[in-house]
């Protein structure tokens, strides 16, 4: 019973420290979205025609940057307030053997009355992704209105980083 108890125990913290759906997983009660795109581009390519977005504010030859505010690019109708909002995003691209990889996070949504401000500031203001879409055990909400909006958040992240 020991033995029960205490594996039981290390697959519930395991849990809590770590959830994941889609492209978005939970690490140490942060949502983090990541995904891989193939291309035949070069991470120079990669990285020089997402400077060219009007999305895109910055992005250092690391592959580090942030976004301006991006309006979402799917049906906004249904689903929770949160979805209908732009976001802002910290992200980081990487090389990869057949592409490259985004990991997008500090990911916040903006209301309208604050847009004028988020794109003069690079802070994040909005609301964190992770107060509207983490529960208590730092899962991610399961929720059909839930999984409408992180649907909706990814296809505008998977729209914003692609490239041709």
């Amino acid at each position: 019973m020991k033995k029960f108890l205490t594996i039981l125990t290390i697959l519930l913290s395991i849990n809590t420290c770590f959830s994941q759906i889609g492209n978005f997983s939970v690490k140490n009660s942060l949502i983090t979205w990541e995904k891989e795109f193939s291309t035949t581009k070069t991470i120079e390519e990669v990285f020089s025609e997402l400077k060219h977005s009007p999305i895109i504010y910055e992005i250092a030859k690391e592959g580090e940057g942030y976004s301006n505010p991006i309006p979402p690019n799917c049906d906004v109708k249904g689903g929770p307030i949160y979805k209908r909002y732009p976001i802002k995003a910290l992200f980081f691209i990487t090389k990869t053997q057949t592409g490259y990889k985004v990991t997008a996070s500090g990911i916040v949504t903006i209301e309208p009355n604050q847009l004028n401000n988020a794109a003069l500031n690079r802070d994040n203001m909005g609301l964190a992704l992770e107060v509207l879409a983490l529960k208590n055990d730092n899962t991610i909400r399961t929720g059909k209105n839930h999984q409408k909006a992180l649907s909706c958040i990814n296809q505008t992240l998977t729209s914003l980083f692609s490239v041709q």
